[in-house]
């Protein structure tokens, strides 16, 4: 749950009945934490501020991190929306190892500034 001024002011964040979810970090917009299927592992979480934002991070870790034993778990955001907790290497015998996940703007973000850029630099070479 998430806390909004007053003990009465809460959004509950897990992503529905079937789950099971904590939070343990917020940069004040986002929540990391872990969340996991009464009959699933525990992967971790994103959300931001209500339970339809939920965001499994297991997903954008490598192949040697999926399948059986798979195990997940955000502990921290920063103000960038930068990630840090730990999975589960499974080529390792299912070793936790440190993970960082970091924000990546989306395609059309950086179109967009390269399409600025290139405007910013043809109106430069007309003057």
């Amino acid at each position: 749950m998430v806390w909004f001024g007053s003990a009465t002011n809460f959004v509950d964040l897990n992503p529905g009945p079937e789950w099971g979810s904590q939070a343990f970090g917020t940069n004040g917009l986002q929540q990391a934490g872990v969340a996991a299927r009464t009959d699933g592992p525990n992967h971790a979480a994103l959300w931001s501020g209500t339970p339809e934002s939920f965001l499994d991070l297991h997903q954008f870790l490598p192949p040697e991190y999926q399948g059986q034993g798979e195990y997940s778990w955000a502990s921290g955001i920063d103000a960038e929306g930068n990630i840090i907790g730990f999975a589960d290497d499974l080529t390792l015998g299912g070793r936790p190892r440190a993970v960082l996940w970091r924000v990546v703007p989306e395609p059309a973000t950086g179109l967009v500034v390269a399409a600025g850029l290139v405007v910013l630099l043809s109106r430069r070479r007309r003057r």
